[in-house]
């Protein structure tokens, strides 16, 4: 992974590879990341672990460099944490996806 710090690349990875801190040490270095996390971990907001969203609804877990995004599909809640994007765009079709969660899925599917 060396090759690609300081270079504003970007890495995307599964809820394997996840923690704030990484996060927080590639942004140092000019590399984003876009990752799934999983609820379990110590660094996801209480309020992101234990409350039952609506259907299709978004909420949003921001600190100074990174943004988790929490959003509610049919079967459970979907986490996304992301140092990549500052806006917090919604998609506009009946789920109400946010695009960080779509454009994580995209750059899974490119692998």
């Amino acid at each position: 992974m060396k090759q690609f710090l300081g270079k504003c690349k970007n890495a995307t990875t599964n809820n394997f590879y996840t923690s704030l801190n990484l996060a927080d040490k590639l942004k140092s270095k000019s590399t984003s990341i876009v990752r799934t996390m999983e609820q379990s971990k110590q660094e996801i907001p209480d309020a992101a672990k234990y409350s039952k969203h609506l259907l299709y609804s978004t909420s949003y877990y921001k600190s100074i460099d990174s943004t988790l995004t929490a959003y509610q599909c049919k079967k459970k809640d979907v986490l996304v944490l992301n140092t990549e994007h500052k806006t917090d765009s919604i998609i506009d079709n009946e789920k109400n996806e946010p695009e960080k969660l779509w454009y994580f899925i995209i750059q899974q599917n490119m692998v």
